[in-house]
């Protein structure tokens, strides 16, 4: 069979010598073994829920589960949040796509509630909820808080409730 490997090669890696591909994943076994260092007997080289040809045909490391580190299995990455596997900070937000799927923001939009501060710094710098745009409900969104006020996000009773006519056209 011409899969790019000599029969003795096949046999070493366990591949079948007879075939192209076989575990039938969509890569033949030269490529697995040579490219990208896959198991050619093994359709899902690194058990992440995509098979090796689908690991790689999206970008993925086909030996990795989670090829970018970011927490998140890349089957999950590729099926249900619809995040890139090869990049671990999908909007360059300062926020891991792992982390998103904790906080409940997007991969894909880096200021999630809209209140003007990026997801990232509001979990590690301003401490709060990338989800909400008023994380201390005291009535001022927090990055107007943060960036025109100078108050605390985080304690309601600094909240400076004035007619804003950027942000309330009725002033």
């Amino acid at each position: 069979c011409n899969n790019g490997l000599d029969d003795d090669e096949d046999i070493i890696a366990g591949c079948d010598p007879t075939t192209v591909d076989t575990d039938l994943d969509g890569l033949d076994d030269f490529e697995e073994l040579d490219v990208y260092g896959s198991d050619c007997g093994d359709a899902d080289t690194d058990n992440d829920g995509l098979s090796d040809y689908d690991d790689v045909d999206n970008g993925c490391d086909a030996t990795e589960q989670d090829s970018d580190g970011d927490g998140l299995y890349d089957f999950y990455e590729i099926e249900y949040f619809d995040s890139y596997c090869d990049d671990a900070d999908t909007d360059d937000d300062g926020l891991d796509d792992g982390d998103e799927f904790s906080y409940d923001t997007s991969p894909y939009d880096p200021d999630t509630d809209g209140d003007r501060l990026e997801d990232g710094p509001e979990v590690h710098t301003h401490l709060t909820d990338p989800d909400n745009f008023d994380t201390d409900f005291g009535g001022v969104d927090d990055g107007t808080e943060v960036l025109d006020d100078l108050t605390d996000p985080n304690n309601p009773s600094d909240d400076v409730l004035t007619c804003r006519v950027a942000t309330n056209p009725e002033c």
